[in-house]
């Protein structure tokens, strides 16, 4: 018994040696990131005429693909899809172009999470910035009646994107939006905060 046990530690550190390595090439030169996140958002009063959405909650999805250029740089495209209803319901198709950076450390400097014991594995941090610039489609229905109207959408966060296993990923994001949609000669703002959350991929070539 006195020899298996440190038989087992030592596979034990090879095999972890070797998973750290894989959590190294995530968010590297040449990798992909796939992910899908929805939000919840609350929206801040903006003084517009009073359709504005200045009140009430939204739901919306956003899939998100992009590529490394270098070591944590990523460029790609954010696609929105959102549902807005209160005195009127709103349905929004955004997109555009997203960059954003991720903090890649050393796996000795990243933070082990809480959730590693129920993932039967590492669980490691990776905190992020991004921008996104979109082109958005606004239709609006109210009383019975529904125009479409255009414009464009903007975005900045912060957030985490842990780890889980080799590829995955469970990112979290808070931020700002504005927007603004034109519709004849007048344009509509609205601004709010917005909280992300959803499941993605970290890929790369073998």
């Amino acid at each position: 018994m006195s020899r298996i046990v440190p038989v087992a530690l030592l596979v034990a550190a090879i095999a972890g040696a070797g998973f750290a390595a894989d959590y190294n090439r995530a968010a590297r030169a040449g990798g992909f990131l796939v992910s899908g996140q929805g939000s919840v958002s609350f929206y801040l009063p903006s003084g517009e005429p009073e359709d504005t959405p200045s009140e009430g909650f939204s739901a919306n999805l956003v899939p998100r693909a992009l590529y490394f250029l270098i070591d944590g740089l990523g460029a790609g495209l954010d696609l929105g899809l959102g549902y807005y209803s209160n005195s009127y319901k709103s349905c929004d198709l955004a997109v555009g172009p997203r960059v954003a950076y991720y903090f890649v450390l050393p796996s000795r400097r990243y933070s082990r999470g809480g959730f590693a014991r129920y993932t039967g594995g590492e669980f490691w941090l990776m905190p992020f910035v991004g921008a996104t610039v979109q082109y958005l489609s606004q239709t609006m229905t109210y009383s019975g009646n529904s125009v479409t109207n255009s414009g464009y959408r903007g975005r900045v966060g912060v957030g985490i994107s842990p780890l889980i296993g080799s590829h995955g990923t469970l990112p979290v994001e808070l931020g700002f939006q504005t927007q603004s949609v034109k519709s004849g000669s007048v344009s509509t703002t609205s601004n709010q905060i917005y909280l992300e959350a959803g499941f993605g991929a970290f890929l790369w070539r073998p």
